[in-house]
């Protein structure tokens, strides 16, 4: 087996690797199959929570409890450097 160099590969604008001897008619057949899949396999993921009962704001919910949306803050954070804009939060990396 001949091995590609970087050169060699040929990559479609989401990244994937193709085979160079590839068809047009193919690569967007092969790019479809791909999307079914993936719609097929979000739909079994929501209907399972759906079964469980879980809802879009349950999760959303879950995220902001368990900290994903919120900002960590310095170890001496006060809300006097917030204003003043000189907590680390605030500063402007250089």
């Amino acid at each position: 087996m001949e091995k590609k160099t970087y050169r060699d590969r040929i990559k479609d604008s989401y990244g994937n690797e193709i085979p160079g001897d590839i068809s047009f008619a193919e690569y967007w057949e092969r790019q479809h199959l791909i999307e079914k899949y993936s719609m097929e396999e979000s739909i079994r993921q929501k209907e399972e929570r759906a079964q469980r009962g879980i809802t879009k704001e349950d999760s959303i919910s879950k995220a902001i409890s368990n900290g994903l949306f919120a900002t960590p803050k310095c170890d001496n954070h006060t809300e006097q450097k917030a204003k003043d804009g000189t907590c680390c939060q605030n500063q402007k990396k250089k």
